[in-house]
């Protein structure tokens, strides 16, 4: 299925922990569906056979992955037969056995956990430390599985109404994420095009960020000015079903909530254990990729410019024009919201960190597939601000945002605010396939910040660390990272070591001494972004506005 022809102009870098969430008005079926992709590709290659499968354990964890997409799809699931009728793995109706595995109809558990976030992300690292140890043990034993067999024993099960197309991608993105690493993956060309021209996105919905915990959805927050931030519900809140019918995952409830404007749709979600159903009403959600305005919450103008992705063949041109412009409105000092941004292209991370930096290194590659050799990405622009700026980060700021951050605290450009990153410094290249509108996006490079240190697994740490809000409690900062994914590439390069302790001390005691983002939160609680306070803070307490 694949060769390596290059994409659009270039052998496009990429950066990001998964593809892009901008959907648009087109459903991922739909994209796939414009494709030649089919079912074909899974039950005719030999990348499934019983030999390929069991070359290595990693092989054998993606075959197994990929049968478990189409066991999904017909209500069944593969199990190591060492698992079965263990507490997570209650067997209904067993229905064939393939050597070490069974493909069962399991039982639906019989009351569902009130497990918080945290409890369910470490129950989450459990299952799969157990998983993987059944796979272990099932690699080394003599009952080799025919995946073969159960890929074309699933198929005639496969329900009609499901797309054939996204099925066969769903499938195939299992195998990869595992057999190859988490961010390998194909994609349908049209919507990485269609999602490239600007980031903006616009879409017809209830207007709010998802988290999926151990198949559970969570919110995560909301977009500002949707229906769902104003019905009632809350951050954190568990969404168990859409329209009376049970949530199955993020994928899932993004597709139900999204719906024609002026329709309605009911969110029940379960709030401190106790079931909450809300009707909204859909209307047009409007995104722009970079948003900018004056912010004066602290009695000071200060600068504040929002990037949601790094896919925005425009986006550096756009940041530029932002940052003029707030200086032209009396910004006293800038705040970059990285928050939630899970990346995007390498050459706008790296334009963008020059509008701060300079032309400077802003990140360095090594190129996995030849020598591994270290490259410098450094900025050809100039830098258009010597504003003193605070940079926003959370767990979803991830790879480009890495690189932006990461470059602007190495050269003590930018003071980093918020909680630890993601954790993603690998970059992914892409190339055409042999059906026709399907891109292959493979891990080719690893990325380290300019001092030589690396965020991979441990994240771009923050100077100034704030949580969502005052005395947040562990569940409401458990997060889901890179670290929580299966066979990610290990951390290498050195260990970062706070270079400027004495003046993050003196900010942090200015910080809990003066309260003001603490005092400004608890005015209303509702509506405030602490975070976004505690930035305004620390630029008060180095000077900046005066």
């Amino acid at each position: 299925m694949i060769r390596n022809t290059p994409l659009l102009l270039t052998f496009v870098m990429f950066l990001a922990t998964s593809p892009s969430s901008f959907g648009g008005d087109k459903t991922d079926a739909q994209y796939w569906e414009e494709t030649e992709l089919s079912l074909d590709e899974v039950t005719h290659s030999k990348h499934y056979s019983r030999e390929e499968c069991y070359r290595t354990l990693q092989t054998l964890k993606g075959c197994f992955d990929l049968v478990n997409v189409l066991a999904g799809s017909a209500g069944l699931q593969l199990v190591p037969n060492e698992l079965l009728n263990t507490d997570d793995f209650k067997v209904e109706h067993s229905q064939k056995i393939y050597g070490a595995f069974t493909l069962a109809r399991l039982k639906e558990p019989a009351a569902a956990e009130n497990l918080s976030i945290r409890d369910s992300l470490e129950k989450s690292r459990q299952q799969m430390k157990t998983l993987l140890a059944a796979l272990e043990r099932a690699f080394a034993s003599n009952a080799k599985a025919d995946f073969k067999m159960a890929i074309h024993d699933l198929v005639p099960k496969i329900p009609r109404k499901v797309s054939q197309p996204e099925l066969a991608a769903q499938a195939i993105n299992a195998y990869l994420a595992t057999a190859m690493d988490p961010h390998t993956r194909i994609e349908s060309r049209q919507k990485f095009e269609d999602e490239s021209r600007n980031g903006d996105e616009s879409f017809a919905g209830v207007g709010m960020h998802l988290r999926e915990v151990r198949g559970k959805v969570f919110i995560g927050n909301f977009i500002p000015g949707g229906p769902a931030g104003e019905s009632g519900l809350a951050v954190g809140d568990e969404i168990s079903a859409i329209d009376s019918e049970k949530a199955t995952g993020v994928a899932d409830v993004v597709k139900r909530a999204r719906g024609p404007i002026g329709t309605t749709v009911t969110i029940t979600v379960l709030r401190a254990g106790e079931p909450k159903s809300f009707t909204i009403v859909r209307r047009k959600i409007e995104i722009p990729n970079v948003t900018a305005e004056i912010t004066e919450e602290m009695s000071q103008r200060f600068g504040y410019v929002k990037i949601n992705s790094f896919v925005d063949n425009n986006l550096c041109g756009r940041v530029e024009t932002a940052i003029v412009q707030l200086q032209r409105n009396g910004a006293r000092g800038l705040i970059l919201d990285l928050r939630g941004n899970g990346g995007g292209f390498l050459n706008q991370a790296i334009c963008v960190g020059g509008l701060f930096a300079g032309k400077t290194t802003i990140v360095q590659t090594a190129n996995l597939l030849e020598d591994e050799k270290m490259k410098a990405g450094e900025s050809s622009v100039s830098a258009v601000t010597t504003l003193p700026m605070v940079t926003l980060i959370d767990a979803g700021s991830a790879s480009a945002s890495e690189v932006v951050s990461g470059a602007l605290q190495d050269h003590r450009r930018s003071w980093i605010v918020g909680e630890r990153s993601f954790g993603k410094a690998t970059v992914q290249g892409a190339s055409m396939t042999s059906r026709r509108g399907v891109m292959l996006w493979q891990t080719v490079a690893r990325f380290y910040q300019p001092s030589g240190r690396t965020n991979q697994l441990v994240g771009i740490l923050p100077d100034i660390e704030a949580p969502i809000r005052p005395m947040a409690t562990d569940d409401e900062r458990a997060a889901f990272r890179e670290e929580d994914l299966p066979y990610v590439l290990p951390k290498l390069g050195t260990p970062w070591v706070q270079p400027r302790q004495d003046e993050v001390s003196k900010i942090n005691s200015c910080v809990l001494a003066n309260r003001k983002a603490e005092n400004a939160y608890a005015r209303s609680p509702e509506t405030a972004d602490y975070q976004k306070l505690v930035a305004q803070e620390v630029l008060l307490c180095t000077g900046a506005g005066y």
